[in-house]
């Protein structure tokens, strides 16, 4: 398919469906087609992906993506503006204000209100990036946010912006991008300007609703999409999500069974179409893999 980058990303609006799973099979399948592949793990909240393909840490990267409020407290009056002031209720009043660090969001609005310039807001390592290498070889890009931080969404963007700098430095033929699970901030700057996106559910009104919203947005954002419906045979709930999926004209690339052999196949920390390549999980993905790559016209 030739164009300046060709990006699939993997979704799937409710966490715990296998998202991951699909991932690093399809990383393994289009690596042994000799494509040349760059991994990116946007679930920086838990990242997973490079458990199962296994990762060789080549550079460690502190990212100073967030801000937040400081007392001076040499300068303030304990006047109580900025607590009544803040929108998030991070500054509680005591005899003097004390800034509440895990609920500020850093907006400035106590810096601005202050009438006795008694506060300053100061950057801080919001996470980590990391770039390595597989045990297959190629390269894959993740990022750790910090405890209880925030702004998972820009650290997002810096994984996929490094993802995009070593597809162009290797002449690489896709990245890969396992995104955030939900449909929050982190997942839709997961999927901006990606090329495709393949969004995976399974058999429950739950994992539905959240396709549904992952649909809205691919839809809103104009970017092409298909549906992997996972462990398709763990309930009866699947005649009404097929039904529900041609009705609302989205294409299904594939089922995949409930299968044992891909709970063992993480636990060895493989891709189940290495682990077990004649497993029913295997041969279902490999079969989904096929029809990828006849929707993306990839030979």
């Amino acid at each position: 398919m030739p164009m300046e980058k060709l990006e699939i990303t993997i979704v799937s609006g409710k966490g715990g469906v296998g998202k991951t799973t699909i991932t690093s099979s399809l990383l393994y399948l289009f690596h042994s087609k000799g494509m040349r592949v760059v991994a990116a793990d946007a679930d920086v909240d838990t990242p997973s992906l490079h458990l199962i393909l296994s990762m060789d840490i080549i550079e460690r990267k502190p990212l100073v993506l967030s801000s937040r409020a400081r007392i001076k407290e040499d300068q303030c009056t304990s006047c109580g503006i900025c607590a009544e002031k803040c929108p998030f209720g991070a500054i509680e009043m005591k005899e003097k204000p004390l800034v509440i660090e895990y609920m500020c969001d850093g907006c400035s609005v106590c810096e601005k209100a202050c009438p006795f310039n008694a506060i300053e807001l100061f950057q801080f390592t919001s996470g980590n990036l990391m770039i390595g290498r597989t045990r297959y070889g190629f390269p894959i890009v993740t990022a750790q946010l910090e405890i209880g931080e925030h702004n998972s969404g820009l650290l997002v963007n810096e994984v996929r912006k490094k993802a995009f700098e070593i597809y162009k430095e290797v002449g690489g033929d896709l990245i890969l991008t396992d995104g955030a699970p939900g449909i929050g901030c982190p997942v839709i700057s997961s999927l901006s300007a990606t090329d495709y996106a393949v969004i995976v559910t399974e058999p429950t009104p739950e994992a539905l609703q959240g396709a549904d919203r992952i649909l809205e947005i691919t839809r809103h954002f104009k970017i092409p999409s298909g549906i992997v419906i996972n462990r398709y045979n763990m309930s009866n709930f699947l005649e009404k999500m097929l039904r529900h999926f041609e009705l609302s004209g989205s294409k299904v690339l594939g089922m995949i069974p409930l299968d044992f052999s891909v709970v063992e196949s993480v636990s060895n920390a493989r891709p189940v179409v290495e682990h077990r390549p004649d497993s029913e999980a295997a041969v279902a993905i490999k079969n989904m893999f096929s029809e990828l790559q006849e929707v993306l016209n990839i030979v």
